[in-house]
């Protein structure tokens, strides 16, 4: 793993292959910070678009997000697997899970519809930490490994970000070792 600052992360980000798979393990503290600015290297500089899969922040506030970064809505899509009530106003560019992150096989099927449209290149999964307050740390390795497995047949980038704390410090090896690069923050 490369320890990073703030600034090294946006270099670091923006010299990724178009589909390199990369782990992003940051502090509680950093998280938000961090989200931002992958989010304008990924969409921005990099000019990609992306499945953006959220596990612990509903829709709304991923594309509130997107809007004050000026990115355009045709260039994110979300993945809402909260498991929160679906609106009745469904956001365009938004699709939901019922089940939530309890589900892997509803998730799994979800993100292979959404990949499988063609118009992403990068899938961005936000995060690997929210799995472990549901499912053991050997369910994970196996989710993330058919994830991995799958951007990789569609030739499509990734990004794996973790929260670190006491139930993931030892996930991220795991994880890492799926991955083409690995950033600590």
């Amino acid at each position: 793993m490369y320890p990073m600052t703030k600034n090294s992360l946006y270099s670091k980000l923006a010299s990724l292959g178009k589909t390199d798979i990369c782990s992003v393990t940051v502090s509680p503290k950093a998280y938000s910070g961090s989200l931002k600015k992958l989010l304008k290297v990924t969409l921005i500089k990099k000019d990609h678009a992306a499945v953006y899969i959220s596990l612990n922040k509903p829709c709304s506030s991923i594309m509130s997000l997107r809007e004050s970064l000026k990115i355009s809505e045709e260039r994110l899509h979300v993945l809402d697997a909260t498991g929160g009530m679906v609106p009745k106003k469904k956001p365009n560019r938004c699709s939901f899970t019922s089940s939530g992150v309890r589900s892997l096989t509803e998730l799994s099927i979800a993100i292979t519809k959404a990949i499988n449209s063609g118009k992403y290149s990068v899938v961005i999964l936000d995060s690997v930490s929210t799995l472990r307050v549901y499912h053991s740390p050997e369910v994970i390795e196996k989710f993330i490994h058919f994830l991995v497995t799958k951007l990789r047949q569609l030739a499509l980038g990734g990004v794996l970000i973790a929260v670190t704390d006491s139930q993931t410090k030892d996930m991220i090896p795991v994880i890492s070792q799926f991955c083409d690069v690995s950033i600590e923050l």
